[in-house]
């Protein structure tokens, strides 16, 4: 039975099995992370060699330690296999570790595993021992071939470092440390393994140190494999908004496939290159990268044709505040336009339909009524002259004048109506300006418009925008026919999310009371009551005999569009 002596070199084996083990539970945490469970395996890997190393220096007696020579060599190789497939996630390049290319990488160590364990019977993996301190084997053909096979993969390893340092600065220091580890310990394995001391001690406690220690350093000092900078990247990846991130230059240093597809332009087309120039390629004012807040723009990029964007723009700061430079965010809101017109079209068709039915109906009650009413008056006249009563006659044909003259007011205010009903580029605003031109024109009238510059020719939905235009035009009707005013003023204005109108007239005005409201003498005041009502309104009147009337029209405002107009 083997036995076991205490020596201060077991020390370094205890540091290092303690530390290699603590990675794994780490690497094992952080196992949803790109390259954690080959970190975890090779952890795992080297824990066992380390552990070989620890009783090879304690065991006593040739036997013992040949034993434990056998077994710590055993992990050596899969060691440096996880170590690879480790680096080729860690670098972004697990497609390459196909199920292929992993059952390849792994039949050199299950043939070398096998070599070790029967190497009493062939000598391929070692020819002798060197017995002194430390036993000092004598390497046969299969270890100096293995050997060099695991050098090929370190430099295939730090190859692969080598690039991702170059390519991703974010990764650039975590790259360097582990490459420094890797090539540090071959140095070391190399010196320790032909250098004076090769028989008094074992080496390789210290170089599995060497090397999990820079390993440590990389991964607790700089992240390497912390969730958050992975999470945060594949969410800038995935993001439907387009991210372009410049420095404080106004160079661009990053973008997402968004943005990629947004400007038509490809990431590596666009580090670099200064932002203003390729927004101005793309369509976009340059002057989007001195202001803050969102706009609404038009890019004529790629082959999709013109699309609809809401650009954010903001600075990036620190957590110092000092500024790192700007972010664009690009969001494509074509589809959500092309909708919002499609409902507008639809809200349009509906108010015209029911304008329709409601000027049907106040024309049957108005004009069809009329029509009867001289018809039948007429043919009383007939009969009047054929009795030879041709006073009764001139008076009923006088009557007849009277209601033919406001008759055909009527049916001018209803063409003119009719000229501002709903229809493809129909808008409250500029309907509303060619209403009041036209009773200008029509009745000599001074009609008058104040509205901002600034607002938009939607204010309402254009169910209740028509709404709203029939009650101003039977208030400046009133005025026409009533009131004996000649000057009217119609005032356009948003206030507190509410859009307002009030018409304001010069007239003899009047004593407003509820119970004359749906008198034709009271300016038809149920008629627009009604009317806005049925949008959710409200109207008020303010009228004194000699000073005028004020109509004021109150109703909820469409929100404003960003970038609109």
């Amino acid at each position: 039975m083997a036995s076991y002596d205490y020596t201060g070199y077991l020390w370094p084996s205890f540091v290092t099995t303690a530390l290699i083990a603590l990675l794994a539970v780490y690497g094992w945490r952080h196992r949803g992370i790109p390259g954690a469970v080959p970190f975890t395996l090779a952890c795992l890997f080297a824990v066992a060699w380390s552990l070989g190393a620890l009783f090879q220096v304690a065991a006593v007696g040739l036997p013992a330690k040949i034993a434990w020579l056998r077994f710590e060599t055993l992990w050596q190789l899969p060691l440096v296999t996880a170590a690879t497939c480790f680096v080729l996630e860690y670098a972004g390049l697990k497609r390459w570790l196909t199920r292929p290319a992993l059952a390849l990488l792994a039949v050199p160590p299950l043939l070398f595993a096998v070599l070790i364990l029967t190497n009493g019977a062939h000598g391929l993996v070692w020819t002798g021992f060197v017995p002194g301190d430390t036993l000092l084997p004598v390497a046969g053909p299969a270890n100096t071939l293995t050997l060099a096979y695991s050098y090929v993969l370190a430099l295939f390893n730090a190859a692969v470092l080598v690039w991702l340092a170059v390519r991703s600065p974010r990764h650039r220091w975590p790259a360097v440390i582990m490459l420094v580890g890797q090539l540090g310990a071959r140095v070391l394995h190399t010196v320790s393994a032909e250098g004076p001391f090769a028989t008094q001690w074992v080496a390789d406690p210290f170089v599995l140190l060497a090397v999990f220690g820079l390993y440590a350093v990389a991964l607790f000092g700089f992240h390497a494999l912390d969730p958050v900078p992975e999470a945060r990247k594949a969410a800038v990846i995935q993001m439907v908004e387009g991210l372009v991130v410049l420095d404080p230059e106004g160079r661009i240093m990053d973008a997402n496939p968004a943005a990629e597809q947004a400007l038509a332009r490809r990431v590596g087309e666009l580090r670099g290159k200064a932002a203003g120039d390729v927004l101005a390629q793309a369509g976009l004012d340059v002057g989007l990268l001195t202001a803050s807040g969102r706009r609404e723009v038009e890019l004529d990029v790629g082959r999709s044709g013109p699309r609809r964007y809401s650009v954010h723009v903001s600075p990036l700061e620190d957590h110092r505040g000092r500024e790192l430079g700007r972010l664009l965010l690009l969001h494509d809101v074509s589809e959500e336009r092309d909708t919002q017109g499609r409902l507008l079209e639809q809200e349009r068709a509906l108010a015209v339909l029911r304008e329709r039915e409601r000027l049907a109906r106040e024309l049957h009650d108005t004009v069809g009524q009329v029509l009867g009413y001289v018809s039948l008056q007429a043919q009383t006249a007939a009969k009047k002259v054929a009795d030879g009563d041709v006073a009764a006659a001139s008076q009923l044909l006088a009557r007849l004048t009277d209601v033919a003259r406001h008759a055909h007011g009527d049916v001018r205010q209803s063409i003119l109506a009719l000229s501002t009903m709903p229809s493809d580029g129909w808008s409250f605003l500029p309907a509303l300006r060619r209403y009041l031109d036209d009773v200008r024109t029509d009745y000599a009238v001074q009609a008058e418009l104040h509205a901002p510059p600034d607002m938009a020719d939607d204010p309402v939905d254009p169910e209740v925008a028509v709404q709203v235009l029939r009650v101003v035009q039977e208030a400046v009707t009133n005025v026409r026919r009533h009131a004996g005013g000649c000057a009217v003023r119609v005032i356009v204005a948003q206030e507190d999310g509410a859009l307002r109108v009030t018409v304001a007239d010069d007239g003899r005005g009047f004593t407003v009371a509820p119970a004359e409201e749906g008198r034709d003498g009271h300016y038809g005041l149920a008629f627009m009551r009604e009317r806005m009502r049925e949008v959710g309104g409200s109207v008020d009147i303010v009228s004194l005999p000699g000073l005028g009337t004020s109509v004021s029209l109150s109703v909820g405002a469409r929100p404003a569009l960003e970038g609109r107009g």
